[in-house]
This record gives structure tokens, C-alpha cells and sequence, in this order.
């Protein structure tokens, strides 16, 4: 954490761990100041090798996320925020899907309103139905293309052939499981993830509130933030 600056003091406090399948480091820091020169690093140095990464915080553990049609494209993440209202519910960080008609909007809570309210307009909200992340330039699940360790390698997206000539004719062959589907095919099974268990996050907070009353020692709420290598 030298890159960052972040003095002994703070850095016993870090929690820091790796998920090696999404080449995500995920740190966990109890102070803001700390959390904001996290954001500004650019780079890892591991094993005498540089990384470039992408910093951003992640959701709160008491928070869901839902999707919110109907929005005109292109609208800004600030314009979501501060136009868009939820009873008795804060809203979070929003941002439009590509440039498709739908939202998806973080609410500070486990139980997400049925309905916003946006510019005058009700708009419904559904459930955001999470899947895996899958890497188009190697057809694999769990990474995304941006930080694939096999960029080099040319795969076909409809049958997952390794270096075929232009001249091959191509018929679609999940390569993870042999089905007659591209692996990169929204409804392939094993990119669906388990629904978001909520009842289970908000227990567990209200028992994180409970021993805080009467601390036997002294609690840090820490801020998780997500660092992601993209391969060079």
C-alpha cells in the first residue's frame, strides 16, 4: 500500500483480500481519508511486475440492487440520484445499462421499494437477477475481457475454435459444457447466480447493532472498495 501512502497506523487496520478468478483485490478500510488515496491507485506492483487497476467502492453489505425501466438513455448516474425518490429509502450510487431504457439503482436498505418516483413519473422497480461474469476473449467464466490473463488468444464466440481460419464455418458450442449454445448465451445456466438473500443480510446487521451498544471493545465500520488488474 505504499503506492497510496498509507501510514503504519492505518495499514494494521486494512483488510485485504483476492478473488483470483475475477483478478480482484478487495480491501476493506475503516478510515475515509484512506479510502480516498486507496481510489487514487493506478497500479500494483507484484512479483516485480506492474499492474494497472481500476479502483471503485463496493455496495454496502445493507443494501440491494434493483432495475428501473422506462428512463430515457443516456440519463447521467447524478441526475438518477438527485431526480429520483423512494419513500423512507435512500438512494445510492444509479447508473444506466449501457444505452438500453433501464437503470440500476442501489437503495440503502435489504428491502427495496416496489415503485420510484422519477421527474413526476412511477416507475416500477424489479429485481436485478445477477449472473457471472463471462470473458469474450477467452470464453471463460468468472473474469471479464478487460482483465483476461489469455488476451492474445483468438477464440470464436459461437463455437470457442482457438486460431481458426477465416474461411471456418462456425456452429454453436457452449465450451464449458458442450451444449448446443454460445457460451457467451445470457440464459446458460451456470451464469445465473443465487438470488440475494436479504433476510439474511438484515439479520445479521441487527445483531451487529446489538453487540454495538455495549461493545467489549472498540468497533470500526469499514468501507469495502474493489481494485481490479486489467492485464497489459
Amino acid at each position: 500500500m505504499a503506492t497510496a501512502r498509507v501510514s503504519p497506523n492505518d495499514h494494521r487496520n486494512l483488510i485485504v483480500q483476492t478473488r483470483l478468478k475475477q483478478n480482484l483485490v478487495v480491501i476493506s478500510a475503516p478510515s475515509s481519508h484512506v479510502v480516498g488515496a486507496l481510489l487514487k491507485v493506478q497500479e500494483l506492483s507484484l512479483v516485480q511486475r506492474t499492474y494497472p487497476v481500476s479502483a471503485y467502492l463496493a455496495s454496502p453489505d445493507d443494501s440491494c440492487k434493483r432495475n428501473v425501466p422506462g428512463l430515457e438513455p443516456g440519463t447521467t448516474s447524478h441526475r438518477l440520484v438527485d431526480e429520483q425518490q423512494a419513500t423512507g429509502i435512500q438512494i445510492l450510487p444509479a447508473l444506466m445499462m449501457r444505452q438500453t431504457t433501464l437503470a440500476l439503482v442501489t437503495f440503502k436498505d435489504v428491502r427495496a421499494p416496489r415503485f420510484v418516483c422519477f421527474l413526476g413519473a412511477q416507475l416500477r422497480c424489479y429485481t436485478h437477477r445477477l449472473r457471472h461474469q463471462i470473458c469474450k476473449t477467452y470464453l471463460k467464466l468468472g473474469h471479464r475481457a478487460d482483465c483476461c490473463p489469455t488476451a492474445d488468444a483468438t477464440v470464436r464466440e459461437q463455437c470457442g475454435v482457438y486460431n481458426s481460419k477465416p474461411s471456418h464455418s462456425c456452429s454453436p458450442r457452449c465450451k464449458s459444457c458442450e451444449g448446443d449454445r454460445a457460451t457467451t448465451d445470457p440464459q446458460y445456466p451456470r451464469r445465473q447466480r443465487r438470488p440475494f438473500n436479504g433476510s439474511g443480510v438484515q439479520k445479521a446487521t441487527h445483531k451487529e447493532q446489538r453487540q454495538s451498544m455495549n461493545p467489549p471493545m472498540k468497533l470500526l465500520h469499514y468501507r469495502r472498495l474493489l481494485m481490479r488488474l486489467r492485464h497489459r
